[in-house]
This record gives structure tokens, C-alpha cells and sequence, in this order.
């Protein structure tokens, strides 16, 4: 029977725990992949797109008022004695409340957004005040206002005859036809027309 060292039977002890332990220890398992989460991004506000104007939109009247303000008592307007009020003394209290368009003349015609200049004198309203408006015309009866203002004609004094002038634009959106331009001014009272006048133009 062969002898066996001491140095050859601690290697084989070695080995033999060597091989023991590889046995023992357990297969490492794969790694599993963790999958991350996606965050979507939430925006925190949205743009409102810009509104396209419909064909059926109307159009806001304009109107440039333009009085003339504090004029002379002694000195008429320009063209004061051909106008509409040539017969009403300028500068002497109206015995009776007067008003009267100077323009446009009659059958003028304005073009769907363009602009008609109002024109006249006018005497004896309260604190001076005239309405005046642009209505269309149905079967020769006013029907819709395209355009309106109030203002305070230019008068020397308080019972005076005095002009008043006002621009308005005519709405793109207005129906051609004929078309009524009138004045007015009411009663403080009970809001009676105390004097009105008006004529007739075409819009096209």
C-alpha cells in the first residue's frame, strides 16, 4: 500500500472542500430588467386659436362727432345764408324750436362701409342736445338702425341756433337700398320728439 504525505493529503483535503463549497453555492440567477416609467408630459395650457369672423358678423358703427363748439353770436357760420336755416335770425334766441338738415342731399349714395357726413343747424333743444341716426328703409318705413349718436350742436348761447356736423361709417353689412338719415331732439319732459327732419339717401 502507498504511503501518503502530510503535503499530499492536505491538497487533497483542499480540493475535496473546494469542490464541496462549488457544489453548495447556488447558480446566480440572470438579472431582470427593471423597466423605467414613462411620464408624459401634460401641458398646462392651451392655446386658444384666434376666432375667424363669420359671415354673418356685424360690424360696430362708427361715428366722428364734430359739433363745431362755441361759436360767435355775431358772426354766422360759413355759407350760414344758403343753408337750410338761412330764414332763422344766427345770433337771436328762436322764437320756436327749428331744426334742419344741410347734408347729405337727397338721393346721395354711400357705398356699404363707407362714410356719409351728417350736416345742419338746429335751435330751442334742451342743453342743446340732437340725436341723430341712419336707419334702413322697408316698404318706406324706417327698419334697423345702422348707425346712431347723440351730440350738442355749437350754439353762441342756450336758445341759439347752432351747427352740428357728425361722420358715420356705413356697416360693410348693411342691405343696399334706400336708406333715411334723420335728426331729432325730444322733450325733457316725457321724451316726445319735439322737432325732427330727415332725408332720404342710397346705399350701394
Amino acid at each position: 500500500m502507498p504511503t501518503i504525505t502530510r503535503n499530499a493529503l492536505i491538497g487533497l483535503v483542499t480540493g475535496v472542500a473546494l469542490i464541496a463549497a462549488a457544489c453548495a453555492s447556488p447558480s446566480p440567477e440572470p438579472a431582470t430588467a427593471t423597466p423605467t416609467r414613462t411620464v408624459e408630459a401634460t401641458p398646462t395650457s392651451t392655446a386658444t386659436p384666434a376666432r375667424t369672423p363669420s359671415p354673418t358678423d356685424s360690424p360696430t358703427p362708427t361715428a366722428t362727432s364734430m359739433p363745431g363748439g362755441p361759436q360767435s353770436a355775431t358772426t354766422p357760420p360759413s355759407g350760414y345764408a344758403q343753408s337750410c336755416a338761412k330764414d332763422v335770425p344766427w345770433g337771436k334766441q328762436v322764437t320756436k324750436p327749428m331744426l334742419c338738415l344741410d347734408g347729405p342731399a337727397v338721393g346721395t349714395k354711400v357705398a356699404r362701409g363707407g362714410r356719409v357726413t351728417v350736416r345742419g343747424y338746429a335751435g330751442g333743444s334742451f342743453e342743446s342736445n340732437v340725436v341723430v341716426e341712419v336707419s334702413a328703409l322697408v316698404d318706406r318705413a324706417p327698419s334697423g338702425t345702422l348707425a346712431k349718436t347723440a351730440l350738442t350742436y355749437g350754439a353762441p348761447d342756450i336758445g341759439m341756433p347752432g351747427a352740428f356736423e357728425v361722420t358715420f361709417t356705413i356697416p360693410a353689412s348693411a342691405v343696399p337700398g334706400p336708406t333715411r338719415v334723420t335728426a331729432h331732439f325730444d322733450s325733457p319732459r316725457d321724451g316726445s320728439i319735439v322737432m325732427s327732419a330727415s332725408v332720404d339717401i342710397v346705399v350701394e
